[in-house]
């Protein structure tokens, strides 16, 4: 419930003066390239990752910190994802638009530049779930094996009780995949319906409209693959670090936790290739009237 009204007094905030002065504003400012947070940011997410690395072997190396730890690098992991979708979107739209050929490339790329952190935006909630679900994929499989290896006459509970807990809290992270999943289509949505108009003069102006599907996918694609490394290496470090403490310092990473990233990238270009139907609808000659 904290979400929706944080998320409403930030954009209240954000736009109190356009409101207050909309012809102001459109006199005054000239039009930008989507403007992000700087450097600072992802240094000072850097900076407290390193510390918490630091001081995680000594100070945070028990049982007992987990839940500070795990916070403290699910947060500082995420802004820093979330800087590296709009610094990637920024700089891969520069570089494509200069340099490539391929129609739906250029397209992808000139969005990305005109508009960076929509990118951002879209994909928050995506890559916080993906440092979760890493995470969490690796502390499972450390802590079973390492319930498996006590045997039943040591565990106060059947090993069936410990699975079955472990595995509804897999339940919850994958509903929160599943709505992330549902956030970034409908976000791609948002996107077709605002652009319809400039989409039917493209394809009226001869663009197939294989090469605005394709425009559309590399628009999710292009900085979502980095982003979604780094979140990944957040829950790696997780997986790693409980690793450490359940084998006696050995930080081995468990290799199913590998596979989390990959399989949340492909899940989101299905996602945003749910969208292709309204584009294809949102190509009818009949939007050109609105222009």
């Amino acid at each position: 419930m904290a979400v929706p009204v944080l998320g409403a007094l930030v954009s209240v905030t954000a736009l109190r003066r356009v409101v207050a002065s909309p012809l102001g504003r459109v006199r005054r400012v000239a039009p930008g390239e989507g403007r992000g947070p700087g450097m600072p940011v992802p240094m000072a997410a850097l900076g407290l990752l390193f510390v918490g690395l630091l001081v995680a072997p000594s100070t945070f190396g028990g049982y007992e910190t987990a839940p500070v730890l795990v916070f403290a690098v699910v947060i500082v992991t995420g802004v820093g994802a979330l800087w590296l979708t709009g610094a990637t979107a920024r700089f891969t739209g520069r570089v494509l638009a200069a340099r490539t050929a391929e129609p739906a490339t250029l397209i992808a790329a000139e969005r990305l530049r005109d508009d960076p952190w929509a990118a951002a935006r879209t994909h928050a909630a995506v890559l916080l779930v993906t440092t979760v679900g890493t995470g969490f994929v690796g502390v499972r499989e450390v802590l079973l094996t390492s319930l498996r290896a006590r045997g039943d006459d040591m565990l106060a509970s059947p090993m069936s009780f410990y699975t079955t807990g472990v595995d509804l809290t897999g339940a919850a992270v994958l509903v929160a995949l599943v709505i992330t999943l549902c956030g970034l289509g409908v976000g791609t949505a948002e996107s077709v319906a605002t652009r319809r108009r400039g989409l039917a003069a493209q394809v009226a102006a001869g663009v197939p409209r294989s090469v605005l599907g394709r425009a559309l996918l590399l628009e999710t694609a292009l900085p979502l693959a980095p982003a979604l490394l780094l979140a990944g290496g957040g829950g790696l470090l997780i997986g790693g670090w409980f690793a450490g403490i359940a084998h006696d310092g050995s930080r081995s990473v468990p290799l199913t936790a590998l596979l989390v990233p990959p399989a949340v990238y492909v899940f989101c270009l299905l996602a945003a290739a749910t969208s292709l139907p309204l584009l294809r609808r949102s190509l009818r000659p009949a939007e050109l009237r609105y222009v």
